[in-house]
């Protein structure tokens, strides 16, 4: 038996609030890899953060972004260092997928 279906919050609910954690995704409307548009930076932040984009990325041999981490977890660096420890692709490509997002240093 299924649980009740989640439901994204509206925006001008309290939960759907924009915090100082979602700002830097309130400036990504859609996620070209995945070919999905993004209606909130709670949706944004889900999407880039999850598994399925990580898997995406690490398929086609490009470097995860410090966005794409979800940094409320207290060892976001070590996930990041991880991530980007095996051979990436430098080519044209990577800067192409995500031009706007923050790499990392």
């Amino acid at each position: 038996m299924k649980g009740p279906k989640k439901t994204w919050p509206k925006p001008e609910s309290e939960k759907a609030k924009i915090t100082d954690q979602l700002l830097p995704y309130k400036s990504i409307p859609r996620c070209e890899l995945c070919d999905i548009e993004f209606n909130h930076p709670i949706m944004a932040k889900a999407h880039l953060t999850g598994k399925p984009h990580h898997k995406k990325l690490k398929a086609l041999g490009l470097p995860v972004p410090e966005i794409c981490v979800d940094k409320s977890r207290p060892d976001w660096r070590e996930k990041l260092a991880q991530a980007n420890s095996k051979k990436v692709k430098t080519e044209t490509g990577a800067d192409q997928i995500h031009a706007d997002l923050p790499w990392p240093d």
